[in-house]
């Protein structure tokens, strides 16, 4: 199967055992070039594995994998961030950030503002890295990606070891490489900051991808909360409940709250509107994702295979 390069990566009945346990059972799968996926997953379910078939660490049991139009091996236009960060102990941050990224491409002008996005600072850079933290071990590798610049990242359990800012900063350079339309692939259960940054999201259980979608339009599908606060609480609820919207609570300052879709919350908008009942606020928080991750793994959503 010789595919051009546009495809990102492309997978055909992949399959990988482990003597008598299957990790991934006859997946396939289509990432486009451009887009960001998130896969979700419990811990075990193999996402490493899978991160590991993608780099050519592990050979498929089974199937096909492409990346790029080619089988795994040792590609210059794939960055990759291991669940472990791989560096050089007795080398400093400087020299291994040398090795791990490469031929560099990043302009200078990007890498200082790389380093300082990440808080790697000069000093952090002359100690060797193994003094390091495990967060900055981490900063560090992702900081050698961005100067090798690949069109395809894959990055397991990103934001492993980081702090409430490097888990920012973090998400402000995957927002920078989307924006130059890098290919992204993460794993891990890091669901905040994925919510911010996944196009896709994908679940991988029971050696399944499911439940491919645009994120966006998944969160669309599930119930968030709805929050109104009428002037007359008696009345909006009469409505709420002729009109088959059945309130799930009222709370001490006259909130009715609601669970519900963003077409109840259009629905509720317009039906207000026409019974004349005055309200201070109505507001709808949508579900975020991991409202839906818990709604698939709890077997309230299986629709949706990765083709």
């Amino acid at each position: 199967m010789n595919l051009p390069s546009h495809i990102g990566i492309k997978a055909e009945n992949l399959t990988k055992r482990y003597g008598c346990v299957t990790v991934l059972n006859h997946t396939s799968f289509h990432l486009a070039v451009g887009r960001t996926v998130a896969i979700l997953g419990a811990n075990g379910v193999g996402k490493t594995t899978f991160v590991r078939l993608i780099a050519g660490l592990a050979r498929p049991s089974a199937g096909e994998l492409l990346v790029n139009g080619r089988r795994p091996g040792a590609m210059p236009d794939l960055g990759v961030l291991f669940e472990d960060p791989q560096v050089y102990p007795h080398l400093s941050g400087l020299h291994n950030l040398s090795l791990l990224a490469g031929e560099i491409r990043l302009p200078e002008d990007e890498q200082h503002r790389v380093l300082e996005s990440l808080g790697i600072s000069h000093g952090l850079l002359r100690r060797k890295a193994g003094a390091y933290s495990f967060g900055q071990m981490r900063r560090l590798t992702l900081a050698a990606i961005s100067f090798r610049d690949p069109p395809l990242w894959v990055l397991d359990e990103p934001t492993n070891g980081l702090d409430p800012n490097g888990i920012k900063a973090f998400i402000m350079l995957l927002k920078e490489r989307k924006a130059k339309g890098k290919t992204i692939l993460l794993t891990g259960q890091a669901l905040a900051a994925f919510e911010e940054l996944a196009d896709d999201v994908w679940v991988l259980k029971d050696g399944d991808l499911t439940c491919l979608g645009e994120w966006l339009t998944l969160r669309d599908e599930i119930p968030g909360i709805i929050k109104l606060r009428p002037q007359d609480v008696h009345a909006a609820q009469e409505a709420l409940v002729r009109s088959g919207i059945h309130t799930v609570d009222v709370v001490e300052d006259g909130t009715i709250v609601v669970r519900g879709t963003t077409s109840v919350f259009e629905q509720m908008e317009h039906l207000l509107a026409s019974c004349g009942i005055s309200i201070y606020e109505l507001r709808y928080d949508p579900p975020s994702l991991e409202d839906f991750y818990r709604m698939v793994t709890s077997g309230e959503r299986t629709k949706g295979k990765v083709e």
